[in-house]
């Protein structure tokens, strides 16, 4: 995924679900696999500092952390290792403005987003997609209603309505 295109999502929504693609980095705690919520994005003059949240998915993302640090009985993870702690598992990255970053959204309505090439922002994109869909979905819920109603209720109901 583009950077820049992270940094636009992040910034419109406020936080994005994203699954590592690959390691972020090699000194990075985020491998192939992993969840995180990439809650801010920090402009700098010639890249872009995230912040990757992965406390949520712990569950997820544990058994996925590699044994590269030594510890007492051989080689652990960086938990183990005492280099992280399970209350606060954040890091940061900075990355170059054009670069690319090894991650894929999570958010099937996100994807959707960006692959519309709209210029709204995310916020406006779903408004747009609400006043669209809303009168559509009115009507199919209101067939979903009458599914089933006997004949005289069904009379009954389009009385109702002229």
């Amino acid at each position: 995924m583009k950077i820049q295109t992270l940094k636009q999502v992040v910034q419109g929504c406020g936080k994005v679900t994203v699954r590592l693609t690959d390691k972020l980095l090699d000194e990075s705690w985020g491998q192939k696999g992993m969840l995180a919520d990439v809650i801010q994005c920090i402009d700098k003059k010639d890249g872009c500092r995230f912040v990757f949240d992965y406390q949520r998915y712990l569950d997820n993302d544990l058994p996925l952390q590699p044994r590269n640090y030594y510890i007492a009985n051989g080689l652990g993870t960086a938990f183990e290792a005492s280099l992280m702690s399970m209350n606060r598992v954040q890091e940061e990255i900075y990355l170059e403005k054009d670069g690319e970053i090894s991650c894929e959204l999570v958010d099937g309505l996100l994807d959707k987003y960006l692959s519309s090439g709209s210029k709204l922002s995310f916020v406006e994109w779903m408004g747009a997609r609400l006043n669209v869909t809303s009168s559509e979905d009115l009507v199919v819920s209101e067939i979903k209603a009458l599914d089933g109603m006997k004949i005289d209720e069904l009379h009954q109901k389009a009385d109702e309505y002229c």
